[in-house]
């Protein structure tokens, strides 16, 4: 199938499909719409789309009113066109505004084309169609072969088609003596290949060489008269025989007439001395009589030019003055002119080549990208006329459409666009919109407004979104699947389905590290714990033989837990009433003491002997309670429910064996309850996770976690029913660092709490109670107040000198220890731990 088969059958297949656009307003061309169709390009354009733009091509083209007489070109091929005949016809042009027929192609009126084609006198057989007509398939005239020799009858679309008749050519070769020998063949006959001998002009030289070579010089011989044919010189003397039979021309090779030239030195042609300054009459020589006599000379120089440009300063003379060498010199330049050389003047008729020099040109040449190379340049100083400065390289640098290469020489600015064109339809991803041919090399697939019909890897439903290029990628899957996390221990729901990647969870890895027996504290990750070359740097955390946790760092080297312990360790008496902190190196082995405890929360090594104040304070049992600050009583106090639940979470972690637990979002000021509550009381890490307003706290199991005897629920439970003792203890906190109440322990009994090592003196009497109460509640002594040196029921004048004896404003921090006289610091009285 040929081009022009496929155009008519596209155009007029996508003509009844409605899928045509017009080249000018890119609408559908519909069956009910008047066209115009180029005869140039077949192309089909609407009309009223025609008529404006022949108005006004016409009107830009003459810079005048529009004429409908001017010409316009066509908008697909650029080829001139006469608007006088812009008429809705159908394709063959016979009848004007055909009706609308559906079984017929579009625009067609269904009667015979009968077009002319060219080349053939039939018309066209097929119905009214677009695009040009199919070939004709009647014979035609008779032609000819390429030869003339024989005749014959062939197709219409096969006139301009020559064969060979199979015979031998026969025609005359540029030689004019022999004939083509080839079969009959296409075009002039090649050049003759015979070959003949050939003589030159004088004859003492023959050549072998092809038939037709050489200029042809006919020569008759005078003796014989028989003629010879001499193609080429020789280059040798002539040595033809003048006129006289004596001298011998000693030019070159050459043709010559058949009748012999006079002597040169005959007396009838040589009026003159030999350099020809004198007459042969003034001189007073006897005259010559024959050519053979020796030429007559003068006194003079000679002062004939010779070939070099000097002049000959020999006498006057009758042999050639080149017989002789030029004794004089010549100053020639190299070929760039930078350079000045002393030859000798005969050599220089001799030399072959200019001089050179070594200088290089090192000029840019006309691709202003690359230097001549060249030494001693012939245009290194002057103007480039010759060329030579002319970058011959290929440019080689790719075109605008990526595919091809400038093949041009070497050239400054940018380069011109793509001579390639493209033959093929290109269209969009999903077919509906195309670019006919010929477009431009690698032309872009044209944007399109329909819907993209890719559909997702993934299998979900496709976005809608509008047809794009291959290279653009389809907007990301929003749908939300689940996905396991980096560490795998986890399903992260709600994931979008184009983050392939896995995403991290806030659980905790575990992993056994590779270099130690420790697990991975890392957060979710998907990469080695230990990186290559790094070590464990986490606690140690195994049990020494003194019972105490090593935290020393570990190296991923065994550790010897046997010696080196230096922790401190507090030993108290059986009762809680002495105690005192050694190093664990300098104790004998741990023995266990049950209800003992130091304030580190580590086990006890050994007790204290008891002394006379811990018989006295003996009698005396309270409830132990835990020292919690104010301000999370006063939160407990207001969100007792809140309270209770982070407890029951926390009880449940403990009991079953947890090693983090999520709490639900909550305000700041509940995760700062949360945080305090953990840390300072149940020995938990705490950290926030997640963003407003979904922030929470994650708590995570360490070796040192504890649970509190009394919880916080509790003593504002107790709070609330009015306890006394707990009420006063809450007071004792808020009021700041308290003094000593007594030197003797005479008035007074001491309570000692086991467990927190909170010791608070109440006396006896009705009166002490009433002072330990408003101290308690911060009515006697405020803090950075003095301080008084005196019992509580002490008169008011010993309390006078009290004070005298005391500094003024004096002030005790909370991390003081003041010693009492039973053995007991200040902060045994207020219950301050600081672990």
């Amino acid at each position: 199938m040929t081009m022009q088969e496929t155009l008519r059958e596209q155009v007029g297949a996508e003509l009844a499909q409605e899928r045509y656009e017009c080249a000018v307003c890119y609408v559908i061309i519909k069956r009910s719409a008047q066209i115009w169709s180029c005869k140039t390009c077949w192309r089909v354009l609407h009309l009223h789309c025609v008529k404006k733009w022949a108005k006004a091509s016409s009107a830009n083209c003459s810079g005048r009113q529009p004429d409908l007489d001017v010409l316009w070109r066509c908008p697909s091929c650029q080829m001139s066109q006469n608007t006088s005949a812009l008429q809705y016809r159908c394709f063959c042009e016979k009848k004007v505004s055909p009706e609308v027929n559906n079984y017929l192609i579009p625009h067609s009126c269904g009667d015979t084309c009968s077009r002319t084609r060219l080349h053939c006198p039939h018309p066209c057989t097929s119905p009214c169609h677009p695009g040009p007509c199919p070939p004709c398939d009647r014979l035609g005239s008779p032609v000819s072969c390429y030869c003339g020799k024989a005749k014959y009858s062939v197709r219409c679309n096969d006139l301009r088609n020559q064969s060979s008749c199979g015979q031998q050519c026969g025609g005359s070769l540029l030689c004019g003596a022999h004939k083509c020998r080839l079969t009959c063949h296409e075009g002039p006959c090649p050049p003759c290949e015979s070959v003949e001998i050939q003589r030159c002009y004088c004859g003492s030289e023959i050549r072998e060489t092809l038939c037709g070579e050489g200029i042809p010089f006919v020569y008759a011989d005078r003796d014989t008269g028989v003629e010879d044919i001499r193609h080429f010189s020789c280059g040798r003397p002539c040595h033809f025989t003048f006129s006289c039979g004596i001298h011998r021309c000693e030019q070159n090779c050459h043709p010559f007439s058949e009748h012999p030239s006079p002597c040169p030195l005959d007396p009838t042609v040589m009026f003159a001395c030999a350099c020809g300054k004198i007459k042969r009459n003034a001189l007073s020589i006897q005259s010559r009589t024959h050519c053979s006599d020796p030429p007559l000379t003068c006194e003079s120089a000679c002062q004939k030019l010779l070939t070099c440009g000097h002049v000959c300063n020999r006498r006057c003379h009758a042999d050639p003055c080149e017989s002789v060498l030029c004794p004089k010199t010549t100053i020639l330049k190299c070929r760039c002119g930078s350079t000045t050389h002393c030859v000798p003047c005969w050599k220089v008729k001799h030399m072959t080549t200019e001089i050179r020099c070594d200088k290089p040109c090192h000029q840019r040449l006309s691709c202003k990208r690359h230097e001549c190379t060249m030494r001693c340049c012939p245009a290194s100083d002057a103007a480039d006329s010759n060329g030579d400065h002319v970058c011959l390289k290929a440019c080689g640098r790719p075109l605008k459409c990526g595919i091809h290469k400038c093949q041009a020489l070497c050239h400054r600015g940018k380069c011109p666009p793509c001579p390639e064109a493209s033959f093929n339809d290109v269209a969009c991803h999903c077919g509906r919109t195309v670019l006919r041919a010929p477009i431009p090399c690698n032309t872009k697939p044209p944007e399109c407004s329909h819907p993209c019909i890719r559909q997702p890897a993934c299998g979900h439903a496709a976005i809608p979104h509008p047809c794009h290029l291959d290279d653009v990628p389809c907007p990301p899957c929003p749908h939300l699947v689940s996905r396991p996390c980096k560490c795998g221990k986890s399903l992260m729901r709600h994931t979008p389905c184009h983050r392939t990647a896995p995403q991290a969870c806030a659980e905790l890895c575990g992993k056994v590290l590779r270099t130690c027996e420790h697990q991975c504290a890392r957060t979710c990750h998907d990469d080695d714990c230990l990186a290559e070359g790094e070590v464990c740097r986490q606690r140690c955390k195994l049990q020494r033989k003194c019972g105490h946790v090593c935290d020393l760092p570990c190296n991923g080297t065994p550790c010897d837990h046997g010696t080196g312990c230096g922790i401190k360790v507090r030993r108290v008496c059986s009762c809680g009433c002495r105690s005192e902190e050694m190093s664990c190196d300098l104790l004998p082995v741990a023995t266990a003491a049950p209800g003992c405890a130091d304030g580190l929360h580590e086990p006890t090594h050994g007790f204290l002997p008891c002394n006379d104040t811990c018989a006295q304070s003996a009698s005396i049992e309270p409830e132990s309670i835990t020292p919690y600050p104010l301000t999370l009583l006063d939160f407990a106090d207001s969100n007792l429910a809140f309270v209770k639940s982070v407890e029951r979470a926390l009880e449940r972690l403990f009991k079953e064996g947890k090693r983090s637990h999520y709490f639900s979002p909550m305000r700041r000021d509940a995760r700062a309850f949360v945080h305090e509550l953990c840390q300072n009381f149940y020995g938990l890490s705490t950290q926030s996770v997640d963003r407003e307003p979904f922030r929470s706290v994650r708590v995570q199991m360490l070796d040192v976690a504890v649970v509190p005897r009394i919880p916080i629920s509790e003593v504002v439970t107790r709070r609330q029913q009015g306890d006394p003792l707990t009420s006063q203890l809450i007071a004792v906190r808020q009021s700041g660092p308290l003094i000593p109440v007594s030197d003797s322990d005479d008035d007074c009994t001491t309570i000692i709490s086991k467990s927190a090592g909170v010791i608070l003196r109440r006396a006896v009497d009705s009166g002490t109670e009433q002072q330990v109460s408003e101290l308690a509640s911060g009515t006697v002594i405020q803090d950075g107040s003095p301080l008084p040196d005196a019992p509580l029921n002490s008169t008011p004048k010993q309390k006078r000198k009290a004070r005298k004896r005391a500094p003024s404003r004096a002030r005790i921090s909370r991390d003081a220890n003041v010693s009492t006289s039973n053995g007991f610091g200040l902060l045994d009285l207020l219950g301050e731990e600081d672990g």
